[in-house]
């Protein structure tokens, strides 16, 4: 006979059932439970996010939050905002804003440590769409990805949907490496919070975090009014008799032609498993890109709205590290924020975007749903599907969790360690 499941009880409903003090007993020991001592930054530092009441909230529960519906710009309404347009038969408030996870690299291994290191772990996002887990990175030890220098990034597999806020946004790392010997024991390699904090100056947003045994370098975009491309690739084939080529390489996807401004859709130089499916479609990494809806530049025509990058690169191409900041420099940092923004960098970079060999790339312009790439024998079909990217709820308990924060634990500081009083 099974147990009788015990649905865990809301916020709401824990609050209407106990006084101020149980539910601030309940937000202190789970806090607690989650403050772990970096020797790299010699303090007691929340792991984990700890930003609103935790009473009720599970911290483990995964976000399944569907894409939106696909996105049909209706040509009667006004065309300065994006925001205005009506999707599928149906008014729909969209995002102003969204993030672009670009890269995620271990630009310092040590002390007690060099490259290579073998690292697993799990990495997640948290969103104001509903603050649940959103993975990014999310190995067992037996499927550890070997890093052999700064110049690695590791293997994202995530988000399977579009990161939105006006606000807050929030990435958990909780990353291992074998130890050495010939049996490896687990070793914490990084742990700890980068906080993002939404800037409308912002473009591209570089924050780091130096823990236990590494210093690791996130790289964001920011994204105005967002409307999200899947992207699917497949084997074009002349003939129904025809062998389904292995392609050998890397393909990325952004919103500049500039590949090292790009996320990283496939690349067989990391195993993975099965890189082609029977059907002829690759195995991505990743296939999701917010792509800008609306152009603050009024040089810009209208048709430069809503277009999306694809990228093919040879398996020996080595995408360079344009987001330039030394871990020394974020070791050093005397700074509270820790997401600091790189957004006048990015209009110089941009302008290198035609220096691409256009050979290797392809467009897809909004309402345009498919093209090919072609070189030599091989020939790969890019399709992508256009939809909505909502906006938050308007009803949440987030604000409400804020006001009802214990004396004392009302801002974590993620980076040193305490709490901002």
């Amino acid at each position: 006979m099974g147990y009788p499941f015990r649905r865990q009880r809301t916020f709401n409903e824990l609050e209407k059932g106990m006084d101020e003090s149980e539910l601030a007993a309940i937000h202190k020991e789970k806090v607690e439970a989650l403050m772990v001592y970096d020797p790299k930054r010699e303090a007691l530092v929340a792991s984990r996010f700890c930003r609103f009441h935790l009473a009720g909230f599970n911290l483990d529960e995964k976000s399944n939050v569907p894409l939106g519906p696909p996105y049909q710009s209706d040509p009667s309404l006004p065309r300065k905002w994006l925001i205005e347009y009506v999707s599928a038969n149906e008014r729909i408030e969209m995002a102003d804003s969204a993030i672009n996870v670009i890269s995620l690299r271990v630009v310092r291994v040590g002390p007690d440590h060099t490259y290579p290191v073998e690292v697993y772990g799990k990495v997640i996002a948290r969103d104001e769409v509903d603050h649940k887990c959103v993975y990014l990175f999310d190995r067992e030890r037996k499927d550890a990805q070997l890093i052999n220098s700064e110049k690695d990034m590791l293997a994202l597999t995530g988000p399977n949907r579009a990161l939105v806020t006006l606000g807050w946004m929030y990435f958990e790392f909780d990353l291992k490496i074998k130890g050495k010997g010939e049996h490896g024991a687990e070793v914490q390699f990084s742990k700890g919070v980068i906080p993002y904090y939404y800037n409308p100056f912002d473009k591209r947003i570089i924050s780091q975090l130096p823990s236990f045994q590494s210093t690791v370098k996130l790289v964001l975009q920011r994204v105005t009014l967002p409307v999200a491309a899947s992207i699917k690739v497949n084997v074009v084939s002349e003939g129904h008799d025809d062998t389904i080529f292995h392609y050998d390489g890397k393909i990325t996807a952004g919103t500049t032609r500039n590949y090292r401004q790009h996320m990283v859709l496939y690349d067989t130089s990391v195993p993975t498993g099965s890189l082609v499916r029977g059907n002829g479609s690759l195995v991505l990494n990743r296939n999701l890109v917010a792509v800008k809806g609306y152009v603050e530049d009024p040089a810009l025509r209208e048709d430069e709205k809503l277009v999306l990058y694809v990228c093919f690169l040879d398996a020996g191409c080595e995408i360079e590290d344009e987001d330039k900041q030394s871990p020394e420099q974020e070791d050093d940092d005397d700074s509270d924020e820790e997401g600091e923004g790189e957004g006048e960098e990015e209009e110089e970079e941009e302008e290198e975007e035609e220096e691409e060999d256009a050979k290797n790339v392809v467009t897809l312009k909004y309402p345009q749903r498919e093209t090919v790439w072609e070189r030599g024998s091989r020939k790969l079909k890019v399709k992508v599907d256009w939809t909505v990217v909502r906006d938050t709820p308007k009803h949440t308990d987030f604000f409400h969790r804020n006001t009802l924060l214990p004396e004392g634990y009302t801002s974590p500081d993620y980076r040193f360690g305490g709490f901002f009083e």
